[in-house]
C-alpha cells in the first residue's frame, strides 16, 4: 500500500522536486487515450499573483507522467485551472485568473481549446456574457443535451475597502462565496448563469449530477461547517432550492459527483473537520437511489492518511482515474469502475 492508499497509484507529481508549491490536481483523458492533469503552482502559496497553471502529461494510462511543463501563467495576476471539459467536439479548458490583493474577488474566466489531445493550447479567451467572472468547476451534460457547470464567485458584504491587503481566510466570512450553474444550450456558444445560492457559511467547489431526467443534485462545500450543503432544481439547472445542511460529512475540502449506469459516486472526505490536517479518510460513497441512500462506502486511503482535492476521470474502458494530492505530492489512482461497483467487492489491492 503506497503512501496509505488502497489502490494501485503512481506519483503525479512532487513539488519538492523544484515547484515548493503545487494544488489541486484537474485530470481528463483526451481523445487518443493519454492522459492530462493540470495543477496549480507557482509562489509560495494561494492565492498569489504568481500563481500559474502546471501540465503533465501520461500516455501509459496514468502509470507514469512527464516532467511538468508551464501550461499557462499572466504577467501580471495568478492564473489556474479548475476544469478541462471532454464532452464537446473539442476538449475545453477552463482557466481563470484573479488578483490576490482582493482573494478570489476579481476572478476572470476564460477558455481555451486544444485540436492536438492537450500538446498544445488556443489563447484564452472569455467566456462569452457576464459569466466571465465564476470560478467554473467540473462540467456535466444533461439528459437534454444541455452543457451545466458548477460555478461559484464571491461577493462583498462588507470591508469593500482594506487598509491592508487581506491575507487570511477569514475574509471570507466579509466576501462570502455564492453557488450557482452556468449553462450552455448550443455548444460552448453562449453561457447563462442560474441560481445565487447562499447559507450562514461560504459556499465553494460546488459538483452537480443529474440523478433522473431534468433533477439535477448540486453538493457544496460550506467553509467551517462540517458538513455539506445540498440543493436541487427540478428544471435542468433553471432554478434552484434553498441551500441546506446535509447529513454527508464534511472536511471542508473539495468533492467529486459522477454518474455510472444507474449509480451516483460521490468521492469526498468520509470525516468532519475545518483544517487540512483533517482531510483524511478519502472515500467513494455508492448510491443506487438517485442519493437517497449510500449502499457503498469504499476507502481509498488509510484512515489517518491526509489527502484530498480529488478529481475524476473514466476511459471507455472502465477505468477511473482519481487525482488527489495532499499539498505537497499529487498522485493518480487507477480503479477498476466495474470491480469497485461489484457487490460483495470494493477492488482495493490484495
Amino acid at each position: 500500500m503506497d503512501q496509505g492508499f488502497y489502490f494501485d497509484c503512481s506519483l503525479i507529481l512532487d513539488s519538492a522536486d523544484g515547484w515548493g508549491y503545487a494544488r489541486e490536481p484537474v485530470l481528463a483523458v483526451m481523445p487518443d487515450g493519454s492522459l492530462l492533469c493540470t495543477l496549480l503552482s507557482g509562489g509560495p502559496l494561494e492565492p498569489d499573483n504568481r500563481n500559474v497553471t502546471l501540465a503533465v502529461r501520461s500516455f501509459d494510462a496514468g502509470r507514469t507522467w512527464t516532467e511538468p511543463e508551464v501550461l499557462f501563467y499572466h504577467r501580471s495576476r495568478a492564473a489556474y485551472t479548475t476544469e478541462i471539459f471532454t464532452g464537446g467536439t473539442l476538449p475545453l479548458l477552463f482557466v481563470q485568473t484573479y488578483a490576490a490583493e482582493s482573494r478570489y474577488r476579481e476572478i476572470c474566466t476564460f477558455m481555451s481549446v486544444t485540436r492536438d489531445c492537450g500538446r498544445t493550447w488556443s489563447e484564452p479567451v472569455s467566456v462569452p456574457g457576464p459569466s466571465a467572472h465564476v470560478n467554473t468547476r467540473h462540467g456535466i451534460i444533461l439528459s437534454n443535451g444541455d452543457w451545466l457547470f458548477p460555478v461559484y464567485w464571491q461577493q462583498t458584504d462588507r470591508k469593500w475597502d482594506w487598509e491592508q491587503i487581506p491575507v487570511g481566510n477569514d475574509i471570507h466570512m466579509d466576501w462570502p462565496s455564492c453557488c450557482g450553474a452556468m449553462i450552455s444550450s448550443d455548444g460552448g456558444s453562449s453561457f447563462h448563469t442560474y441560481g445565487d445560492l447562499k447559507a450562514q457559511y461560504p459556499l465553494m467547489e460546488n459538483a452537480c449530477v443529474e440523478v433522473e431526467a431534468g433533477h439535477v443534485v448540486m453538493l457544496m462545500r460550506a467553509e467551517k461547517s462540517e458538513f455539506l450543503y445540498r440543493s436541487d432544481s427540478y428544471d435542468y439547472g433553471r432554478t434552484w432550492s434553498e441551500a441546506a445542511v446535509c447529513a454527508i460529512p464534511s472536511a471542508s475540502s473539495k468533492i467529486v459527483l459522477e454518474k455510472y449506469e444507474d449509480k451516483i459516486l460521490l468521492v469526498h472526505n468520509d470525516v468532519k473537520g475545518n483544517q487540512m490536517t483533517q482531510r483524511k479518510n478519502l472515500s467513494i460513497w455508492v448510491s443506487r437511489d438517485g442519493m437517497k441512500t449510500w449502499v457503498r462506502k469504499i476507502p481509498l486511503t488509510g484512515e489517518d492518511t491526509v489527502m484530498f482535492y480529488p478529481h475524476f476521470a473514466a476511459d471507455k474502458a472502465g477505468m477511473i482515474y482519481l487525482a488527489c494530492e495532499n499539498s505537497r505530492q499529487s498522485y493518480c489512482l487507477r480503479i477498476h469502475l466495474d470491480r469497485l461497483l461489484e457487490d460483495g467487492q470494493d477492488g482495493r489491492m490484495a
